[in-house]
């Protein structure tokens, strides 16, 4: 498991003031004062901005830099008391993995392994069975020089597992990844939760993170603004958050529609060749509510569909009440909210789209 306690990293560096003609000391808290646990087995998201905190938190996590206050404990061991021990609980997955180009992918993973003072057999055994769970049996004579991006992402993933260790730590771990090579990665991620592996995956693919993600914790600006289940959070921004509720209907009269806008719930309606959009505040049974106005006013509906919240509407909510300037915070989110009975309306993208993008 992974328990972060007051975690806390403020950096100091210099700069030359014209003002005084000398040099000033300026500290930045890039995470501020955090605490949250992982537990064994669970894949846990850890959502923010690029600049929230994310990487330096994972540094901390993984014995690189040393917490200005706080600590972190690893499968029981403290990082600061015992970062070499600790360091063996974990493997870790950087959102851009680098190798020596000039080896051979089953090579590098039996030099990886000496570093955890595993032998010759041992390696030997357990480089075979990464490379055929990650799909890299038919390069094993192919220097990594020649990887595709994809392949280096699959490379590094079983180095994060070469020492089978008990916590994974994956940033971006499906950042740059096409929709095949996405769904592959995400089969791979739930096999080892399966396992028992407790999995910290950093990212702000937003779907992605929904789809393997029980809990999240989400941090802008060095600040965790809530960690908890994704339902749980959901709670949290139901009554202030609107939906869209789609009617296809025949013939719905301006009156009708006039009707309609005396719901108090009903902030706007849009008419549209098929029938009506609405968008309404997200209250207990407001679909139930439209549905019997339209019923009491005789109105024949073919089909309504409801946009539900999901993780991106979390998001945006949280960062609006915690800096009501920023809107976005440069997540992707999916291009179309969930929605019960049709397809989903495409909406504004935001951000990166999708998981096929670099940064």
């Amino acid at each position: 498991m992974i328990e972060t306690k007051n975690l806390t990293k403020v950096f100091e560096t210099g700069r030359f003031s014209f003002k005084s003609l000398r040099m000033e000391k300026v500290r930045k808290v890039a995470v501020d004062n955090i605490s949250f646990t992982v537990e064994e087995g669970e894949i846990f998201g850890f959502l923010g901005p690029n600049g929230a905190g994310k990487t330096t938190t994972i540094k901390m996590l993984c014995g690189v830099l040393t917490p200005t206050a706080g600590t972190a404990i690893i499968s029981g061991l403290d990082i600061r008391k015992d970062p070499i021990g600790a360091k063996f609980q974990i493997g870790f997955m950087p959102e851009k993995p680098g190798f020596y180009n000039n080896r051979k992918g089953p090579d590098l993973l039996s030099y990886y392994g000496e570093f955890f003072g595993m032998t010759g057999p041992q390696r030997k055994a357990r480089v075979e069975e990464l490379i055929h769970l990650v799909g890299l049996s038919d390069a094993v004579d192919t220097n990594v020089g020649n990887y595709s991006f994809g392949m280096r992402k699959r490379l590094a993933l079983a180095q994060a597992l070469m020492h089978d260790p008990n916590v994974l730590i994956l940033d971006e771990p499906t950042g740059g990844l096409d929709p095949i090579a996405t769904h592959e990665f995400r089969k791979l991620i739930l096999k080892m939760s399966k396992q028992g592996k407790t999995v910290l995956l950093s990212s702000h693919i937003l779907p992605e993170v929904e789809q393997v993600c029980k809990r999240v914790g989400i941090l802008y600006q060095g600040r965790l603004l809530g960690v908890d289940r994704i339902p749980n959070l959901m709670k949290r921004i139901d009554s202030s958050t609107t939906i869209e509720v789609t009617i296809w209907a025949d013939n719905i009269t301006d009156e009708q529609i006039e009707s309609l806008s005396g719901l108090k719930e009903v902030v706007e309606i849009k008419r549209y060749a098929l029938g009506i959009e609405i968008k309404c505040l997200n209250t207990p049974n407001v679909t139930a509510l439209i549905n019997k106005r339209l019923v009491d006013m005789d109105v024949n509906v073919r089909q309504l569909t409801t946009s539900q919240p999901d993780l991106e509407d979390i998001f945006l909510k949280l960062i609006k009440d915690q800096d009501p300037q920023k809107g976005n915070g440069g997540l992707t989110g999916r291009t179309g909210g969930k929605k019960t009975g049709g397809r989903a309306r495409e909406r504004p993208k935001m951000g990166r789209t999708g998981s096929g993008g670099q940064k």
